[in-house]
Formats: C-alpha cells, structure tokens, sequence
C-alpha cells in the first residue's frame, strides 16, 4: 500500500506523500491514475507515466510497519530530569458560574467543589518539580482552579517557597484567571514576582455576561473591566504581563468579539488567545453553527486576500497576525520529518509529565490541565511518581485504531490528544473515529489552501514570519 492524498483546486492539481511529508504538483492524467490505483503499490510502481515519481523517492510502499511513539523507550528518562512546566490546582471552587465551563456540570468531567490545595501538598508539588527538572535551566509553575485566586494567600507562600528551592534556577510563575479578584494589591505581589497572567474574557459586555455569571445570575465583566483600567492605570509596565483568552461562542456575532479586541485602545499591545468553543452535547450551541462559520469564512477569505495584496488591511490586524502564523506553520511542518523508519505514531500527543504535569488540590498528577480528572488518565500521585507504563500508553493512544493509523495519510500532521477520545472515563473508538474524520477534513482543507496561496503567488519563503 502506497499512502498519498491528492488534492484538487481551482487551478491545480497535487497528491500529498504521507511518506515524505510533501505536497506534489501533477498533471491531470496523474491525477486520475492515482485515484484509479487507489494506493496499489504493484500499480503504481510499473506505471511509467508515475515514473518519474518513483524514481524521486515518492510513491513509495508504507513504510511504516508499527504504530509506536518514537519517545515511548525514553519516556522515564525524560520524566526525571525534564519536567518543564508544573501546573498546581489551587483549588476546584470557583466564584463564577460561567455557562460553558468544562466544571459546570454539562460534560463528561468534574463539577465544582469547594476542595483546596493545602500548603503541604504544594510543597511536595514543588519538592518534585525540584527533582525532576534537573536537566533544565528553567521551569514554570502555573495557579489553576477554579479560581486560584481565592487562594491568593497560598499563591504567596507556594512563591516565597518555589522562590527559596529554585535558587540556582530561573522561574516562570503563571496564572489563569477570571479577573473579578484583581485587586491592586493582589497585582503588586504578582508584579513584583513577574507572573504572567492570563485573564479570561469573552468580549464585549453583551457578548461576555451572557456566559462569565457569578453564582446569582449577575455578569462579570463590569467587575473585570474596572480592574484592569485600574492595573493599567497605576501599573502600566504590568501591560506586558497580561493576555486574554478569548472563547468564541458560536451563539454570538463573531465580529463584535474581533472588533471589540482590535478597535478598543485600552487592550493595544496586549496578546489576545481566540479559542472556539466545543459545542459537543450542547444543541443551542451546535444549531448556531452555521451562521457562525460563515462569519469566520468571511473573516478568513479577507485576511487571505490581504495576504495576497490584493486588499488593503484596514481592520483586525491581531487577528489577521495570528491567521498568518497559523498557516506558516502549517506550511513550515510540510518541510519536517519524513518518516525513515518503520515505526511512526499520529503526531497529537504530547509526553506525559514532561512538557507539562498537572497536580491536583489532593496531589494526584495528570498530563495537563485539559484532561478529564478521570482514573484512566491519572499518572500517579505525589508520593509514588509517575506510572511510566500509563505514560506509555497515553502517548501511543494510536493503539486504538492501529491499522487506520498505519495507512492514514494525516498521521503527520495529526493534532489528537488523548482528552478527545475519553467518554465516561473510559477510550472510546467511536469517538475516536470521529475525531480522525474530523481531523483529516481540517488538515485537507490546509493543505487546499497552501496549494491556492502557492498558485496565486504568494511566497511562503520570504515571508520568515
């Protein structure tokens, strides 16, 4: 079986090379003779009108014989010296009751608690990140909830001590927050250390209160936005500390939330993260997705054609920025790893403990923060470290569907992770599949659009952005 994808356009005609990772310019008989082989490697290989592929090194026999993550043997290796980023869930109470909240009650997760980090598990928390980041100059230790910072008084301590461990190592403090608890004070502290934080806010007032509520009903943003006109006010340097993350609900006007970022000065200069929301298991949401996508359609084509040059930009430059370092790494991974040898796995999962570790108000580890707090994903605890044979498993979850993934031609630009594929606390093939229609559909449609920016004349290798 040769594994290819071939890929039409207005103007031009190409297959993708799963093997070597590249896209190929075709002539329509090609074309169809790639369509009629359908991956027969004896087909392709004495028909002389694909010789000249052949010959460079495309259209090869699959070369991948074992779906197997090439850092499964080195996994305990990395987890005892390069544990990067230590993420400590402060607590699971939170003074918001925001609609859409993966905690709220309405997906395959927990629900709000009033359960709380003590400073004892904290300490332990920060004793391993000690010991297991001893291969690196520098680590980062992120406050999540909840809201963390109704454990403002904690925060200090778990600081002042990370402060007196790391002596001879640079740290990075982080904080996620909704932003009704920013007092100055609190901001002083947190400037003093140099924490980056992240505020959560949805746009304008019409558009955030719909969804970030306290417990009463009342929205949030009133609260939020006096806070950081009063921070930027009498902390101005501490502009460079914030970002926004931005969750795009598809019942909304996408364009008021664009224009709400990019036309109000107060948030100039500030890095803003757009996310979309999963409207999984939510009807309301789901319905409306069509009206939305047309808006971001819209949005999209634009910012393509000012790509181009052929209009002039005039209107959402921070998002337009964020498009263009989305599709110029999707460009750039088309020039990496081609696959040498005969085990390969789906490129979606991140190494267990490593890049990140999250530890719970009862000092139970996890892959991140994003993950179900479920058993099949739970990595150990504090006192008995990692299971570094559930680590394995995490990483190679293409074990679920092995013999699609070996013949998959996305498997290199695959974005999986193992939070898509858990239902009731339990891997579900189905919802597996599911993700792998999905995934391929978005990849397809890039590479479309790589094809059609190359056709029009864009030059991606001048543009080092």
């Amino acid at each position: 079986m040769v594994i290819y994808k071939t890929i039409k356009t207005y103007k031009g005609i190409y297959f993708y090379d799963r093997d070597c990772n590249k896209i190929v310019p075709i002539c329509k008989e090609e074309y169809e003779l790639l369509n009629k082989y359908g991956g027969n490697a004896e087909y392709i290989k004495n028909d002389l009108t694909l010789k000249k592929y052949t010959e460079a090194g495309f259209l090869q026999e699959n070369a991948i014989k074992e779906i197997r993550h090439q850092d499964t043997d080195y996994i305990e290796y990395y987890v005892n010296g390069q544990t990067k980023q230590m993420t400590l869930q402060i607590t699971q109470d939170c003074n918001l009751r925001c609609d859409y909240c993966v905690y709220s009650g309405k997906f395959d997760n927990r629900c709000h608690s009033h359960k709380r980090m003590d400073f004892l598990v904290a300490q332990k928390s920060i004793d391993y990140l000690y010991l297991h980041s001893n291969k690196l100059d520098e680590v980062i230790i992120g406050f999540y909830g909840g809201e963390p910072l109704l454990e403002y008084k904690l925060i200090k301590e778990i600081i002042g001590y990370a402060r007196k461990k790391f002596i001879h190592k640079n740290i990075q403090f982080v904080i996620t927050t909704n932003g009704t608890l920013l007092t100055l004070d609190k901001v002083e502290f947190l400037k003093q250390n140099n924490v980056k934080v992240t505020i959560s806010l949805d746009g304008p007032q019409h558009i955030h209160d719909r969804s970030r509520v306290f417990e009463s009903g009342e929205g949030s943003y009133s609260i939020i936005r006096k806070n950081i006109e009063e921070i930027l006010k009498h902390f101005p340097d501490f502009k460079r500390n914030i970002s926004f993350n931005v969750v795009l609900d598809p019942t909304n006007n996408y364009e008021d939330v664009i224009d709400y970022f990019e036309n109000d000065k107060m948030y100039k200069g500030i890095s803003v993260l757009i996310n979309s929301m999963d409207v999984s298991g939510l009807p309301d949401r789901e319905n409306a997705l069509d009206n939305f996508v047309i808006q971001k359609n819209y949005e999209h084509t634009y910012f393509l054609l000012a790509l181009l040059d052929k209009i002039k930009v005039e209107k959402n430059i921070r998002t337009f920025e964020y498009m263009k370092t989305n599709i110029m790494g999707i460009h750039n991974n088309l020039s990496h790893s081609r696959i040498m040898s005969g085990k390969a796995h789906p490129s979606g999962p991140c190494i267990p403990g490593v890049r990140r570790l999250f530890v719970t108000t009862e000092g139970k580890l996890y892959p991140c923060e994003r993950v179900p707090e479920d058993n099949i994903v739970c990595l150990g605890d504090l006192e008995s470290g990692i299971n570094i044979e559930k680590a394995k498993q995490i990483i190679n979850l293409g074990y679920l569907l092995t013999e699609d993934c070996k013949n998959c031609w996305a498997l290199n630009h695959c974005t999986i992770c193992v939070r898509d594929i858990i239902e009731r606390g339990k891997y579900s093939i189905e919802k597996k599949k599911e993700k792998c229609r999905l995934n391929r559909k978005r990849i397809l449609e890039e590479f479309v659009e790589i094809c059609l920016l190359y056709e029009l004349g864009y030059n991606f290798e001048g543009d080092s952005t």
